[in-house]
């Protein structure tokens, strides 16, 4: 039986924008739909499919004993649809943070449920809200991080929202050790709401810290949804030797949004063909071959 969590997005670039070193993740955000901003029910559908197929593949290699634990698998949305980059045997850091925010069953029972060969869907709910998470992390991560460097967190509102990952203690003091310090998360009715209350929180973290107050922010995910817009982007050529009357349902489809897709050249083998000089008042690519 193999039981799906709710897709994430993390963000593995150190610095706003999405730009910077790549770490082992800045933070990340769930949606209170259980999707993405970029994604379908299609695509949720097509990563659960890899899901089920690498479970059964493990049970026949394993001699029908199958795998038992935790499966994390990194997916990205292809213009051929969904692939796979790689599966590992563990919760996603950060996505885990984001997952158990959401989780409302007894984590305890469904270990016990894996290790018994009992788990069901039964056994899993999720809320239908939304979380973000945001790492601090010490100044020059990941590359020159700085170390053991003093760290304050008791202005923090919501400490059970806190997690501590590398500092270590000494003279009644937390350092910094150099990894991703702290995670802050939230969980609320809306990405935006979630994302408000993790910043105000991540910024009461005081020391020689930095996080990317960006993630989780509506131009962010708007800019994965842009991004993945082009993605998908259907490239037309376009054929013609008359009027090119068919040619403008398609221009105004293009331009009303109804269909995502842009048109690269415009060929016709007839010089004056109106569909060529349609193609250039709409600023097009135009290409007259001679005929025979």
């Amino acid at each position: 039986t193999l039981v799906h969590m709710p897709p994430v997005q993390d963000h593995k670039r150190a610095y706003v924008g999405d730009t910077g070193p790549n770490t082992g993740g800045m933070g990340s955000y769930s949606c209170e739909d259980h999707l993405l901003p970029f994604m379908t029910q299609e695509h949720v559908a097509a990563a659960c499919a890899i899901n089920e197929a690498m479970a059964r593949a493990l049970k026949a290699e394993s001699g029908g004993d199958g795998f038992k634990g935790i499966l994390y698998g990194a997916f990205m949305c292809l213009n051929r649809g969904v692939g796979c980059i790689k599966f590992n045997a563990r919760f996603g850091v950060p996505e885990a943070l984001n997952v158990l925010a959401l989780l409302e069953s007894d984590l305890a029972a469904i270990f016990e449920a894996i290790s018994a060969g009992t788990l069901s869907p039964a056994l899993v709910s999720f809320a239908r809200q939304a979380t973000v998470v945001k790492y601090a992390c010490p100044f020059g991560y990941p590359d020159a991080p700085l170390k053991n460097q003093a760290i304050n967190i008791s202005s923090l509102q919501n400490p059970a929202g806190l997690f501590l990952a590398a500092v270590d203690e000494a003279n009644g003091q937390l350092l910094a050790t150099g990894s991703r310090t702290a995670a802050v998360v939230a969980r609320a009715n809306t990405v935006a709401e979630a994302e408000a209350r993790v910043e105000a929180e991540v910024r009461r973290i005081s020391g020689s810290v930095f996080h990317r107050p960006d993630i989780g922010t509506t131009e962010v995910l708007m800019k994965r949804v842009v991004h993945q817009r082009q993605v998908r982007r259907i490239r037309i050529g376009v054929v013609g030797s008359t009027r090119g009357s068919s040619l403008q349902p398609i221009l105004y489809a293009i331009r009303d949004g109804r269909i995502n897709a842009s048109i690269e050249v415009v060929v016709s083998n007839v010089a004056s063909a109106y569909i060529l000089q349609r193609a250039r008042v709409n600023n097009l690519k135009t290409v007259h071959i001679v005929g025979k």
